[in-house]
């Protein structure tokens, strides 16, 4: 069975300052006051798997966006800038992950789609019936990201 976590979530300031939570395999519960960043924690995962939404507000000056996985006895790091919005860099040394720029667009042929169904261990061509016809579509990452 594959065993993938977070373990690392941060966020890099314009002067290279960088707040951070690293996480441990298991069950990680964030907790704190209201207003002190346990949402913007979910948006910054979220921004770097492709999310559409910057996690920064301009007031905090970050910049970079970065989430590193464990996968069995791999690391994928994905970083991205709020001023490149379609691109994701990636450093993998996991060998199903090659290291590189991804887009944001499934449309892409270098999708961060197939990044994240790697790092799950699906196959990117994988389809899926959407009605009783059984048209069948990709699978992308957005369907288990709205479980």
């Amino acid at each position: 069975m594959r065993n993938t976590w977070i373990r690392r979530i941060s966020a890099i300031r314009k002067d290279g300052v960088e707040s951070a939570i690293n996480l441990t395999c298991g069950l990680n519960c964030v907790i704190g006051a209201s207003n002190t960043g346990k949402t913007r924690i979910a948006k910054t995962v979220e921004f770097v798997c492709g999310g559409k939404e910057t996690p920064f507000t301009d007031k905090t000056a970050y910049e970079v966006a970065q989430v590193t996985f464990i996968t069995n006895d791999s690391e994928v790091s994905l970083s991205r800038s709020i001023h490149v919005q379609n691109t994701i860099h990636v450093e993998s040394s996991n060998p199903a992950v090659a290291s590189g720029s991804y887009s944001v667009s499934s449309r892409s042929g270098k999708s961060i789609n197939t990044v994240l169904l790697a790092l799950l261990g699906i196959e990117p061509t994988r389809r899926i019936a959407t009605n009783e016809t059984y048209h069948t579509v990709a699978f992308t990452w957005n369907a288990p990201m709205s479980i």
